[in-house]
């Protein structure tokens, strides 16, 4: 077994050195982080193979399900403030939004996507974003180097598109908005992939079903129907608790097998909630998001605050960071092998135990109401235990 292991730490290290010189070095990075997350590496020689990083903290849209509130101080990444991230070479994966703000609210996105796929092409680039930013201007980018774009429409018909987003001029922007997405899927690329969202609660439940003949209508590959948590990490909603589907659980099933069917008549993949009549999905073993996985996120309430995440969950480690920074050899110590994610990685690895903060692998239901206050006490616990280890045991880092 120790020679197997010496075997494989000798590969690791030869794929290290092949991939600073490769001409192709994304899959020689997803190779090596594979084979790191394996040996339950703490501290990583290869980047991770997937990467969010947020190019703006403005949001164009106040949905009343998000706990965004207006910056005093707004960012907009520009080209020149990615010069130092080379690294972005060695991603699989590089999602170009996360935590508060859209995308294309930025009025350098274009110039930033064809900056991203110039320095890596091999590397597949994606995005979440409300739409409201959509252009004509930035089709192009778009179309040419995208992978796949998620548009969180929410709605199915102008009246309830503005009663969730807040935005002004509901009818105009919706209508532009539809017209603009079906230009996209009519001349996109087969490599692009198109999606809607919708984030489903109580008040609009009974719209699912024409959300998913607007899917259609649009031409769009996917649908994703995510239900509404009342449990949030990073500020205040405008959605009640009892607005959650935990209140209209049987609807909500009927609902969802519905939108099955429409999906499976269309041929749209469908991305759907657990039914509350299926039974919670237990532990699914040990997780290597926090090998493969770095999310860059600008939640905090604070303006100069930003983070760092392994989980979409958003577990806040307190690494705080900045464009300014996020050279190679910043990005590796100070990030992404910091002490706290390397402590977060050796918890994984040792510890095949279902975990508070995972919606995926967690074997208790964290978004039921009545759960909220175990939830966030089991976070609390984790985040005091990770980091006094590291500040009362330097040494083990």
């Amino acid at each position: 077994m120790h020679e197997d292991i010496s075997v494989l730490e000798l590969e690791a290290n030869e794929l290290y050195s092949s991939m600073l010189t490769a001409d192709n070095p994304v899959h020689i990075n997803t190779k090596l982080n594979r084979l790191e997350a394996k040996l339950g590496k703490e501290r990583l020689l290869s980047y991770p193979q997937y990467l969010t990083l947020p190019l703006t903290n403005v949001c164009n849209a106040r949905c009343i399900f998000c706990g965004y509130t207006e910056k005093a101080h707004k960012v907009f990444v520009k080209p020149e403030d990615l010069k130092k991230l080379q690294w972005l070479r060695f991603v699989e994966r590089i999602n170009v939004n996360g935590g508060y703000g859209d995308s294309l609210a930025n009025p350098f996105f274009g110039d930033i996507v064809n900056y991203i796929h110039k320095l890596s092409p091999n590397s597949c680039l994606s995005m979440t974003t409300n739409g409201i930013g959509l252009t004509e201007k930035i089709i192009p980018p778009i179309l040419g180097h995208m992978s796949f774009i998620l548009f969180s429409l929410n709605a199915p018909d102008p009246d309830s598109w503005g009663t969730v987003m807040q935005c002004r001029s509901a009818g105009s922007v919706f209508h532009r908005m539809v017209a603009l997405l079906k230009d996209v899927c009519r001349n996109k690329p087969s490599q692009l992939k198109i999606g809607l969202s919708m984030v489903v609660f109580k008040d609009n439940l009974h719209l699912v079903e024409d959300f998913m003949h607007l899917s259609h209508e649009i031409g769009v590959d996917s649908v994703v129907l995510t239900q509404y948590y009342p449990i949030s990490f990073y500020g205040n909603k405008n959605l009640s608790n009892d607005k959650s589907l935990y209140y209209c659980k049987e609807e909500s099933d009927k609902a969802f097998l519905n939108a099955e069917k429409i999906a499976k008549f269309y041929g749209i993949v469908l991305n759907r909630p657990r039914l509350f009549s299926e039974e919670q999905s237990k532990c699914a073993g040990r997780c290597y998001q926090p090998f493969n996985q770095c999310i860059l996120t600008n939640y905090e309430s604070a303006d100069s605050r930003n983070d760092v995440t392994p989980c979409c969950v958003g577990y806040r480690f307190g690494l705080d960071w900045d464009y300014s920074l996020l050279d190679d050899e910043y990005f590796m110590n100070k990030i992404w092998n910091n002490a706290v994610l390397r402590f977060f990685r050796r918890y994984q690895y040792n510890n095949n135990i279902d975990n508070a903060y995972c919606r995926t692998c967690c074997d208790r239901d964290r978004f039921d109401p009545l759960q909220t206050k175990h939830f966030l006490a089991a976070i609390d616990r984790m985040s005091l235990y990770s980091r006094a280890l590291v500040e009362e045991n330097p040494e083990m880092f």
